[in-house]
């Protein structure tokens, strides 16, 4: 179940490969890092548009993580809210090509029926709990915060990225891109003050 307030600690997926001890490891061919700023305000347009978004980024075979930013200060920058793979269930085994017995091909078909159920149990599991600390961050979120660390957060999000072993990798924004840190201000030139 889904957490009733928001925390700093991380919602971790649990892999059903691990937890089945099931041979061999899922396909995991895509990274997707979700980046939501704490100081932008999101109308309710954009917020269900992200959320829709979300959910159609939860296939199998794609690792995610949802980070919320916004400033260095008050224990609010770059914070890993969930994080862990939406696996993908093994090939089907053909049974004209097995070579091992009937008693192997049976046990192998019943350890596929017991992943694709704890599989299923994981999307949704990830999709609940995605929904949930994004719609956590929209409620939270306060043009009251002084700084908007978006390039610090891009290298946070960078840092982790670099270390996946996926060809496929995307940072997904929700922000209004100002900078507004001791690196630089956006908001000076265009006259937003805080």
């Amino acid at each position: 179940n889904a957490p009733k307030t928001l925390s700093n600690k991380t919602i971790e997926v649990p892999s059903c490969y691990s937890w089945l001890k099931f041979p061999g490891s899922p396909r995991i061919t895509r990274s997707v890092l979700v980046l939501v700023d704490e100081t932008t305000v999101v109308p309710q347009v954009i917020r269900d548009h992200a959320e829709s978004a979300l959910a159609g980024m939860l296939r199998p075979g794609t690792y995610v993580v949802l980070m919320r930013f916004s400033t260095f200060s008050q224990q609010r920058y770059a914070t890993v809210m969930l994080r862990g793979a939406v696996e993908s269930s093994p090939d089907p085994v053909d049974p004209e090509k097995w070579t091992g017995s009937i008693k192997e091909l049976n046990n192998l078909k019943s350890n596929v029926a017991k992943l694709n159920a704890c599989l299923s149990k994981q999307a949704a599991f990830l999709k609940q709990n995605a929904n949930f600390a994004l719609t956590a961050v929209f409620d939270q979120a306060s043009s009251e915060i002084q700084q908007s660390e978006i390039l610090g957060a891009l290298h946070s999000a960078a840092t982790i990225l670099k270390d996946r072993p996926e060809k496929e990798k995307a940072i997904v924004m929700i922000s209004d891109m100002l900078e507004h840190s001791n690196f630089t201000s956006f908001y000076k030139k265009i006259g937003r003050a805080h």
